[in-house]
C-alpha cells in the first residue's frame, strides 16, 4: 500500500512540474509539445534497455528485487545513475562508448571500451539464454537451443537497419509488456514478495546502467530540465513497470509471470518475448559489430560471427550468467560512474 501510495504522489508531483513550468502561452505550449515528444522518445529508449525478456517474465524481479522497498532502492540508485551519465555525456559532447571510455579514462580508454563490449556480449548471451529457458517452459522444449536460434537469424537481418530497429522494437516491446501485464492482472494471483538482499538489487541497478550507456552517449542534446525531466519519466516508467511485476508475479513458479496463461494471454506473452528477445539481441550486438567493424569488414559476416559465437555460449545454459554475468557487469557500471564523477568534481 505504501508502494501505491509513493508512486501516485510522485506521478502527480511530476506533472505539476510540468504545468508549472510549461504553459505561459499558447505559442510556448505548442513548441512544449514538441519538446515533451523527444523526452518521451528519449525516455523510451532508457525504458527499452531495462525492459528486457528476464524483466518481462519476472525473472529479474524474483533474482534481485522481490519487494517494494528494494524496488525504491532500485529507483534511486538507477535515476541519480542515469542523470549523472546524461549529463556527463551532454556536457563532454560524447556521441558513443568508444568516445565515452577514451574521454573517460584516457590512455586506459580501449581496455574499459572492451570492458564495455564485454558486458553487452553477456548480456546478450543471457538474452538469448531466457529466451530458448522461456519458450522450452511455455511450449516445448528442443534440441540445439532453436528458439533463440531463430532469434538469432531474425536479429541479424534487422541489424541492416541499425539504430532505428532497435527504437522500433523497443517500442513493441514496450507494449506488449504492458498488454501481458493486463493478462496477468486478470489472474488471481496473490501478491507474494520475497526476502532479496538490498546488495542484489544494488547490484541490478548498476547493471542497468551499464545498459543504458549506449543511449546516454547518443542522446540528444537539452537542457538540464529536460534531462531530469528525461531521467523522471524513464525512472518512474520502470519502477511502475517493477512494482507492477512484483503485485502480479508468482515468485514461486520458475516463470513468474505467465506461468499459468493459456489462449490469448499465452500468446501475447510468447510475442512479447519474441520482441524483448530481438530487442535485446539487436541492442547488445550493434555497440559489439560497432567495435569489431575494422577486424571484420563486412557487416553481415561480422552480426554472423557476433550473434553466432553468442548462441553457442548460451546453450550452456541461463544459471551461469544470473549468477556471474550480472555481478560483473554491475562492477563496471559503478566504475564508469564514480568516474563520471570524479572528473566533474576535478572541474
Amino acid at each position: 500500500m505504501n508502494s501505491i501510495i509513493f508512486q501516485t504522489i510522485f506521478i502527480v508531483g511530476f506533472y505539476q512540474y510540468i504545468n508549472k513550468h510549461h504553459h505561459n502561452c499558447k505559442v510556448f505550449a505548442i513548441q512544449q509539445s514538441m519538446k515533451v515528444k523527444d523526452i518521451l522518445q528519449e525516455s523510451m529508449l532508457i525504458v527499452g534497455c531495462v525492459v528486457g525478456v528476464s524483466f518481462v517474465t519476472g525473472k529479474e524481479a524474483q533474482a534481485f528485487v522481490g519487494n517494494a522497498k528494494n524496488i525504491l532502492l532500485f529507483a534511486v540508485i538507477f535515476g541519480v545513475g542515469v542523470l549523472i551519465l546524461r549529463s556527463f555525456c551532454n556536457r563532454f559532447r560524447l556521441q558513443n562508448t568508444l568516445e565515452f571510455a577514451q574521454f573517460t579514462f584516457k590512455k586506459r580508454g580501449h581496455v574499459v571500451y572492451f570492458l564495455l563490449l564485454g558486458c553487452y556480449f553477456v548480456c546478450l548471451v543471457t538474452t538469448l539464454a531466457t529466451v530458448q529457458n522461456c519458450f522450452d517452459e511455455l511450449l516445448c522444449k528442443t534440441p540445439f537451443s532453436l528458439w533463440s536460434l531463430a532469434v538469432v537469424l531474425v536479429a541479424i537481418f534487422l541489424l541492416k537497419w541499425g539504430a532505428k530497429s532497435f527504437k522500433t522494437l523497443s517500442v513493441l516491446a514496450f507494449v506488449g509488456a504492458f498488454a501481458t501485464f493486463l493478462f496477468v492482472t486478470f489472474q488471481h494471483v496473490p501478491p507474494n514478495e520475497t526476502t532479496i538482499n538490498p546488495l542484489s538489487t544494488t547490484a541490478y541497478s548498476l547493471f542497468s546502467l551499464t545498459m543504458v550507456l549506449p543511449v546516454c552517449c547518443s542522446s540528444k542534446r537539452c537542457s538540464k530540465r529536460e534531462n531530469i525531466l528525461c531521467v523522471l519519466v524513464a525512472t518512474a516508467t520502470i519502477a511502475l513497470l517493477l512494482w507492477w511485476v512484483e503485485r502480479v508475479a508468482d515468485f514461486t513458479m520458475q516463470l513468474p509471470i505467465g506461468g499459468n496463461l493459456v489462449g490469448v494471454g499465452k500468446v501475447c506473452l510468447c510475442v512479447t518475448i519474441a520482441l524483448c528477445g530481438l530487442s535485446g539481441a539487436v541492442g547488445n550486438a550493434l555497440p559489439i559489430c560497432q567495435g569489431l567493424a575494422d577486424v571484420i569488414p563486412d557487416k553481415t559476416l561480422l552480426s554472423f560471427v557476433v550473434l553466432g559465437v553468442a548462441w553457442a555460449i548460451s546453450c550452456l545454459g541461463l544459471e551461469v550468467f544470473l549468477k556471474y554475468g550480472y555481478v560483473f557487469v554491475a562492477v563496471v557500471g559503478l566504475l564508469i560512474v564514480v568516474r563520471c564523477l570524479s572528473i566533474k568534481k576535478s572541474r
